[in-house]
């Protein structure tokens, strides 16, 4: 946990953005009965990865998007701020993104059945310290919830893509340009769909 003490530390070293965590035990709960629970937030993700092609990765990261969300998508780039002010520019690049500045982050460690949950709290903003613990208590209170999720007969969509396959493996091409070129490290090409 962080203490203010380390908190009042970091700010005073000049840094602006603090992570503020609580550790807790999550024996039996798993990541995705995590991020059922917190279905309420409108933008949110789940990274979970496979290492060696067999075996699940120690960590799973869940994250909240109550801060920034950038889209691209057909050459507009989107800007969508925590106050819900948007902002749109033109962008010469050909990928379709959706990326998100998460203040809110919960590290679920599949080895220890433990789980962080981190708020980043503006250390130049009074009081961000407490209220960083208000919004872990928040958090805290959802994750106690009972999940409730019900499974109902549907019809599976059509999907039908935007991209088409020809653009798609152009962007595989750039991205290996990219890639060659010491740009990127890693990348997942999207490929855009629809459905009914």
């Amino acid at each position: 946990m962080t203490t203010q003490a380390q908190f009042q530390q970091l700010a005073a070293q000049g840094y602006n953005l603090i992570p503020v965590y609580r550790q807790r035990l999550a024996d039996t709960d798993t990541p995705l009965s995590i991020f059922a629970r917190l279905k309420q937030h409108q933008q949110a993700y789940l990274f979970e990865s496979v290492e060696g092609g067999e075996n699940w990765a120690r960590y799973s990261i869940i994250g909240l998007g109550e801060s920034t969300v950038f889209s691209c998508n057909a050459g507009e780039l989107t800007v969508q701020h925590a106050d819900d002010s948007i902002e749109k520019q033109h962008c010469a690049d050909p990928f379709h993104i959706w990326m998100m500045l998460s203040k809110t982050v919960i590290v679920f460690d599949n080895l220890k059945d433990t789980l962080f949950l981190i708020v980043h709290a503006d250390a130049t903003a009074p009081g961000s310290y407490e209220k960083a613990h208000e919004q872990l208590n928040e958090l805290e209170n959802i994750l106690a919830t009972p999940i409730s999720l019900k499974a109902e007969k549907h019809t599976p969509p059509h999907f039908e893509s935007l991209t088409g396959h020809d653009n798609f493996i152009a962007s595989v091409e750039k991205v290996k340009e990219y890639i060659r070129a010491g740009d990127v490290m890693q990348v997942v090409p999207g490929h855009r769909m629809v459905s009914d």
